[in-house]
């Protein structure tokens, strides 16, 4: 399954399949691209249902008023973002620290480990412009649950967050993990433009 991103943002768009269907929105009010990561406070992963999917269009903005998401959103998660102390992601009802539920693992700490619903380990990696979720097999042949496309203004193609058939049982904890990721991801490669 492809997600694509309606706005080039992980933390302000709508995510929605190759038919058009919209099933996420993320929204951050008050952020807008390349603001000073620190002021950016609340993220909201909102899931879309399918009877509902029809009537969001994919150029609406997420960042437009509540009125216009009203009618089959569901709140899936909330990434409360700290600068100096650990993120808090809120899911299932649980409030989990980042520090703790995605440890930094490896000798530059560029991977973020967490453990899956299916008890399985799951690892976001820093690719050249992008990230990865590998499923940890234990093996030197790790499976590649989701990898991030950027979108190519030469190409013409969005964004894109393609997900393995085989990651779609977690695709709330999923979108949840890329958004914080992915976000940080950026955040690191601005700064160190």
């Amino acid at each position: 399954m492809d997600l694509y991103l309606s706005h080039n943002s992980p933390v302000n768009t709508i995510l929605f399949d190759a038919s058009g269907r919209a099933l996420f929105r993320v929204h951050t009010p008050g952020f807008a691209p390349g603001v000073i990561r620190w002021t950016r406070k609340t993220t909201t992963i909102y899931r879309i249902s399918s009877e509902a999917a029809s009537s969001y269009k994919v150029d609406l903005d997420p960042r437009e008023g509540e009125e216009c998401w009203d009618l089959g959103v569901k709140e899936k998660s909330r990434i409360h973002w700290h600068t100096f102390s650990s993120t808090r992601i809120i899911y299932n009802g649980q409030i989990l620290e980042v520090r703790d539920f995605m440890p930094r693992e490896g000798v530059l700490g560029l991977k973020r480990t967490f453990i899956g619903p299916d008890g399985q380990s799951y690892s976001w990696r820093k690719g050249s412009l992008s990230c990865r979720l590998i499923r940890d097999e234990g093996t030197s042949r790790a499976k590649v649950i989701a990898r991030m496309h950027q979108r190519s203004l030469l190409k013409g193609t969005k964004a894109c967050l393609e997900i393995d058939p085989s990651g779609l049982h977690f695709l709330d904890l999923l979108v949840t993990t890329w958004v914080y990721y992915e976000t940080r991801r950026r955040d690191d490669e601005r700064e160190h433009m």
